[in-house]
């Protein structure tokens, strides 16, 4: 090839427009695509930043963090976080407008439940703070949830998801004095998927009960862990099942007998069910003559049984933040009962929910590092609320120095007991 006498361009190839078309064709449908994608991440980032500080309690930091992710995207966990905020520093009419702007959003899925759940709050709480008793409202709001609650989606979920929601439905709508039957739907359905009513109103034997089913299975059988069975376990049954047997029968109204008798069966399951436990850690050799009087018990008790429907063993209560849980299902199932006047019912639930959360204040009160450390306000607050449900539920009774007594205990955990102490 000489100087001056070079090939000229060649043409553009089929390739080469290929690609032109097909950046051409990305361009247009990745930038929409990044146009809706990409706000929303970025606001799941401020989320996360959110909680961190709140976690740490920089509440006002978490503010910031919560405005700077809602400009870029009306993301529903930076909408909730940003209501709470607006609760906590008693702006509630702020809060329910935020809320209800949500609730025009195409949201279809399970973060509605929260939206829902965080407006019923703060309607609450704004009828808290004009000293209101809160008004039909909550009813039609959880009405207009209903078809996410009853569907395949919410049924597929986790057992502490559907009970977190179910409990606080309940709750709202006893609060609000409507809808009492889907109420008590709901608490009981919550007990029900805990693995009966038995062992969430006596929760400590509960969690004892799968923890020595998990020792025996990994250690085998040992004297020392079937006494410790009969103490932790049957011990505290048996108390639970005289109590409901002999215990002030003839002051059972005739739907709090009709409970009290299925509590009895199920307390007499339970019992069977921990004398087999019992036998299975005891020694293989000797022990004949206890072994023949565990028989005996479990005999007598099979005959109370009325079905021989099957025992669902309760849940591991893994966590301080499921014993919270359960400390508000009780305190739910109490105030729903009271609502519906079965002041038996309430005054056991609740008294359950008191013991429990009260044994839970005064160990942390003694242990300066203790888990949930944190919490002790949250626990000395609703002490104050379940001690004036409870009040209300001896005033129904007729039990005026028990009721004092709940007063008192409302004001030594900080409140003043009123109506819309809730």
């Amino acid at each position: 090839m000489t100087e001056g006498h070079f090939l000229a361009d060649p043409p553009p190839s089929n390739k080469m427009g290929t690609r032109i078309t097909l950046t051409v064709t990305a361009a247009i449908v990745i930038t929409p695509l990044l146009f809706h994608w990409l706000p929303f991440e970025i606001s799941q980032w401020y989320v996360a930043s959110a909680r961190i500080q709140l976690e740490q309690g920089n509440r006002d930091a978490a503010n910031e963090q919560i405005d700077k992710g809602l400009t870029w995207s009306n993301n529903p966990n930076l909408i909730g976080l940003k209501s709470d905020w607006l609760v906590e520093s008693n702006q509630h009419e702020q809060a329910i407008t935020l809320l209800e702007d949500l609730l025009e959003y195409p949201i279809h899925d399970l973060s509605l439940l929260n939206v829902h759940i965080q407006l019923c709050n703060s309607v609450l709480a704004a009828a808290r703070t004009k000293g209101q008793e809160p008004c039909p409202r909550i009813a039609e709001l959880w009405k207009d949830a209903s078809a996410i609650t009853s569907g395949t989606l919410f049924e597929s979920q986790p057992t502490l998801f559907k009970v977190k929601y179910k409990n606080a439905r309940a709750y709202q709508l006893a609060v609000a004095n409507d809808n009492l039957e889907q109420a008590l739907t709901d608490t009981e359905e919550t007990i029900d998927l805990l693995g009966g009513n038995v062992f969430v109103l006596n929760p400590i034997p509960a969690r004892s009960f799968n923890a020595f089913e998990y020792t025996i299975k990994e250690s085998g059988r040992d004297k020392a862990v079937a006494e410790d069975i009969q103490q932790q376990v049957i011990e505290p049954l048996e108390r639970s099942h005289i109590q409901l047997k002999y215990g002030g029968a003839k002051q059972w109204s005739t739907a709090d007998s009709k409970h009290r008798d299925t509590m009895l069966n199920d307390t007499a399951r339970w019992l069977i069910a921990a004398h087999k436990l019992y036998l299975q850690a005891l020694p293989t050799e000797g022990f004949d003559d206890i072994r023949q009087r565990t028989n005996n018990e479990i005999e007598e008790l099979s005959k109370q049984l009325e079905t021989n429907r099957p025992i669902a063993v309760p849940r591991i209560l893994n966590s301080r933040e499921e014993l919270f849980l359960i400390i508000q299902i009780l305190d739910t199932h109490g105030y729903v009962h009271y609502r519906l006047k079965n002041f038996q019912i309430a005054h056991g639930s609740l008294t359950a929910a008191i013991d429990l959360a009260t044994g839970i204040v005064r160990e942390l009160e003694r242990h300066e590092n203790a888990p949930g450390k944190d919490r002790l306000e949250y626990l000395r607050s609703t002490l104050a609320i379940m001690h004036y449900h409870r009040a209300v539920v001896y005033e129904s009774l007729g039990h005026i120095d028990f009721q004092q007594r709940d007063l008192e205990m409302v004001r030594h955990y900080g409140a003043e007991p009123n109506p819309t102490l809730f």
